[in-house]
């Protein structure tokens, strides 16, 4: 059985809970920026939009999966483009102006790589379907793989902060965790174990949640929680941030205390 959980100090749920507020706040300038840039170059923003440099596959997938597709894509792709794909921070009108200058020039070519990225995203999710659908192992450990895809691709995924740079490798690791399912589903069974309790707390909080793509704080946990399962299912990926059950039982007591 999993080892119970480590007791938490008020400092370290105090650290988690202002980095949760961090979040918060990127998110809200993150879609100031896009609404300020719409309103400011709503021509260019229009002309994108009615010829999006996308498939028709591409299109139909995506509106299956949540009908705003578009206004996501497009605003993620206006954020990356006006912050140069986060390595410049615009905290002043001047800064702005100078950056949605560059912006309205690279925008359709960043929409255009950002769709590259989500073909190959949709291509590794079908054959993720297919593969979770042919995998021979305990009913608990292909549910949690249905579970995490569907989760992944819900309505307003790209709302996801970095969703480009986080889906490939978390997709990667559960195309390696099936593999490894395959050849031995003991092991996946016990490291499942140490996944579970997190992902039932969090399935509880999203469950309460009226609108799960406002609900920032439990969605960046579950991103915690996706770097926790690239550790634990294919630790050869590396994650971009020290990742272990403490610190997401860190993470989880700064949940509470901003609930």
């Amino acid at each position: 059985p999993p080892a119970p959980s480590p007791r938490v100090g008020s400092s370290a749920a105090s650290d988690v809970y202002k980095r949760q507020s961090e979040i918060e706040a990127a998110c809200s300038h993150h879609e100031g920026l896009a609404r300020l840039f719409r309103i400011l170059h709503a021509d260019q923003v229009k002309y994108v939009e009615k010829r999006p440099p996308l498939t028709p596959t591409l299109q139909l997938t995506l509106s299956t999966i949540d009908g705003d597709f578009l206004t996501d894509l497009m605003n993620a792709s206006i954020v990356e483009a006006l912050t140069n794909d986060g390595r410049i921070g615009i905290r002043d009108g001047e800064t702005f102006e100078t950056r949605a200058t560059a912006a309205r020039g690279l925008l359709h070519e960043t929409i255009e790589e950002n769709a590259r990225l989500l073909e190959s995203m949709l291509s590794d999710r079908e054959n993720l379907v297919d593969s979770i659908a042919g995998l021979k192992a305990s009913f608990d450990t292909s549910h949690d793989l249905e579970m995490q895809l569907a989760f992944l691709f819900r309505p307003g995924f790209l709302q996801t902060l970095d969703v480009f740079g986080r889906y490939p490798r978390y997709l990667k690791a559960m195309s390696v965790r099936v593999q490894r399912a395959r050849d031995n589903p003991d092991a996946d069974a016990r490291k499942l174990l140490e996944v579970e309790p997190f992902q039932n707390r969090l399935n509880e909080r999203l469950l309460e949640s009226d609108d799960i793509s406002a609900a920032r704080d439990l969605l960046e946990f579950a991103m915690k929680l996706e770097e926790f399962r690239v550790n634990r299912f294919a630790p050869e990926i590396k994650t971009p941030m020290k990742v272990s059950a403490q610190r997401l039982e860190e993470a989880w007591a700064g949940l509470q205390t901003a609930k």
